[in-house]
């Protein structure tokens, strides 16, 4: 069954921390890992086919990115849960509520660097909607509407 977009069940029945802070370290290990399999890859693969070395340094550059997303991520991750749990409480913690939170922090976290539309606006609504996502398998009961 497709999620909302915006609507979560009133009366809201919060998810527990361990399922928030699962589902945090969850959207900050999945890139993590996918960064560093993309980095393996990338070595591994231009050392066999050696002529396509342009593609396995677009390769290596974007696991770079994602390998040390979690060190920037925790700011708008942690930021996001409690906009996330302020959503939820009012019934306004969909997907789409997520991306666009992700993608609000984005432009405040990299406004602060000086680059509004650096790395944080490239990685805050994926990793919103990702939170969401994790969120959303570990705490069900949040978002199941009354039949």
């Amino acid at each position: 069954m497709w999620a909302s977009a915006f609507a979560t069940p009133l009366p809201a029945k919060q998810p527990r921390w361990r399922d928030v802070l699962l589902a945090l370290v969850c959207a900050c290990g999945l890139p993590f890992l996918i960064g560093a399999g993309l980095i393996l890859s990338a070595l591994a693969l231009k050392g066999l086919i050696p002529f396509l070395e342009q593609i396995w340094a677009v390769f290596f550059a974007i696991g770079l990115f994602l390998f040390y997303s979690p060190f920037i991520s925790p700011f708008g991750l942690l930021s996001g849960a409690l906009i996330a749990y302020l959503a939820l409480k009012i019934g306004k913690g969909g997907w789409a509520t997520a991306l666009l939170t992700g993608l609000a922090l984005g432009l405040i976290l990299g406004s602060l660097d000086g680059r509004p539309l650096g790395i944080f606006l490239i990685f805050g609504p994926p990793f919103g909607v990702l939170y969401w996502h994790f969120l959303r398998r570990f705490s069900p009961e949040t978002f199941r509407f009354p039949e």
